[in-house]
C-alpha cells in the first residue's frame, strides 16, 4: 500500500490517498482539480497494478511480487 500511495502522490494534482481496499480493488484519492483517470490508471499499471479485469497471469504475478517488495521496503 505504501508503494501505491507514494506512486500516486507523485502525480501532479493528487493531494492524498485516503483509502486502498485490496479486496474490492478500489482506491480513494483526493485531487486538486478534476484529473484524467487514465493518468492514475497508467501510473498504477506501470507500478504493476493493472485495472481490474485487465490482469492476465503474468501481470498478476508481477503485481504480487511488487506488493511483496513494497511490504519489505
Amino acid at each position: 500500500m505504501t508503494t501505491i500511495t507514494k506512486g500516486l502522490l507523485s502525480l501532479e494534482g493528487v493531494l492524498s490517498v485516503n483509502k486502498i481496499d485490496n479486496e474490492a480493488q478500489t482506491i480513494d484519492v483526493s485531487t486538486r482539480d478534476e484529473m484524467d483517470l487514465e493518468l492514475v490508471y497508467n501510473k498504477l499499471n506501470k507500478m504493476g497494478y493493472p485495472k481490474p479485469g485487465e490482469n492476465n497471469l503474468l501481470e498478476k504475478s508481477k503485481s504480487m511480487v511488487s506488493c511483496a517488495i513494497g511490504k519489505l521496503g
